[in-house]
């Protein structure tokens, strides 16, 4: 398999010559869209739960969002404007 886009919001090691879907949109709105739409939706489509006392190092391992980031997604996603809103529904939903 050969990768050619990576929709994360930071990029993996080891796919550092792999772009950002990001980098590649050409307005400030796809950029945003692909944030809350994408990046940020990603953060919460992947929960975790581990068993109590993990080592630190291996919790980093799976480079969890913290509670604060998850928040500030929360955020993000209700203050997009109404015409912005509208479009990201359009995209995911047809």
């Amino acid at each position: 398999m050969v990768a050619v886009l990576q929709t994360s919001a930071r990029a993996f090691p080891d796919l550092a010559t792999v772009p950002l879907a990001s980098s590649l949109a050409k307005t400030d709105e796809a950029r945003q869209l692909i944030k809350v739409g994408i990046q940020n939706a990603a953060a919460f489509a992947r929960p975790l739960a581990l068993p109590p006392g993990p080592p630190k190092d291996r919790v980093l391992l799976l480079d969890p969002a913290t509670a604060e980031e998850l928040e500030r997604m929360v955020a993000e996603a209700f203050a997009l404007e109404p015409t912005l809103l509208a479009k990201l529904k359009d995209v995911l939903y047809k």
